[in-house]
């Protein structure tokens, strides 16, 4: 006489439940991929803006005026990284003199940039702003 086997097998319900823990853990990956790359871009465009005030920056410390900081500084037009990034180049502006304690009288000059939102070359997003100091030589 032959023994019937149980069947073996997964149930409709089980397949049914593991297909949406699978589904929900890779919406889950797929967004998380997605604010990664969001936020890799947010961080290189802000790296370039901060890059582009410290140079202006350092130009201003080491006694240019903020007229030969604006011509020497590279602005967006041919420059495709900096038309990307970039909604206006910033300019140097001097602010007068400050008198700091122990340190003597310093310059004081404010440079500030605006970056533009990311799929778009035109549409002006946040803006960073830099006080610069310098001790006064004139």
């Amino acid at each position: 006489m032959k023994r019937l086997r149980p069947a073996r097998g997964y149930t409709l319900i089980e397949v049914l439940a593991s297909a949406v823990i699978i589904g929900i853990a890779i919406s889950a990956a797929v967004s998380m991929s997605s604010t990664m790359v969001l936020q890799e871009e947010l961080s290189w465009r802000t790296t370039v803006a901060l890059n582009y005030q410290e140079n202006a920056a350092k130009l201003w410390q080491c006694g240019l005026t903020p007229f030969e900081v604006s011509s020497l500084m590279p602005g967006t037009a041919g420059n495709p990284l900096l038309t990307s990034v970039l909604a206006t180049t910033g300019a140097t502006s001097e602010l007068g003199t400050l008198d700091a304690d122990n340190i003597g009288q310093l310059e004081v000059a404010r440079h500030t940039i605006q970056i533009n939102n990311i799929g778009s070359s035109t549409a002006a997003g946040g803006a960073t702003t830099v006080d610069i100091f310098r001790p006064t030589t004139r």
